[in-house]
């Protein structure tokens, strides 16, 4: 169990560690995260990028695809296991995995078009 103090210095870490990333991929690419365009890493054989392409895309929602190398691995200053897709926001440039779970994070920060039916109980989604 954590104190507040470890929790707010655990945040506070988390918050310069995307500053820093940011910095680095302005820097190391010359663009920025800015205009509202979200920055989606991802490979072309995997089922998972695509299917947040393919999200993005139908919800038409403006962002850059990013073909993930390890050059650019090393640069995204993100804990845990190196999974892809990975979905950069650029309200804050925090870094987010598992597509499904972006899936309806998207849902959840913009209306329009929706991936989930208006009638959740439908009989056609209970079999």
């Amino acid at each position: 169990m954590t104190s507040d103090s470890e929790s707010d210095e655990m945040a506070d870490k988390r918050k310069q560690n995307r500053r820093q990333l940011e910095r680095r991929s302005r820097s190391r690419r010359g663009d920025s995260i800015s205009g509202g365009r979200y920055r989606l890493f991802g490979g072309s054989e995997s089922p998972y990028s695509m299917k947040m392409r393919a999200i993005m895309r139908y919800r038409q929602l403006r962002f850059n695809w990013v073909q993930i190398t390890p050059d650019i691995r090393r640069t995204l200053d993100r804990d845990g296991p190196p999974v892809i897709p990975i979905l950069q926001l650029p309200e804050d440039a925090s870094l987010h995995v598992d597509s499904t779970p972006l899936a309806y994070m998207l849902e959840e920060l913009h209306g329009g078009r929706s991936l989930l039916p208006d009638d959740l109980q439908s009989p056609t989604l209970q079999n």
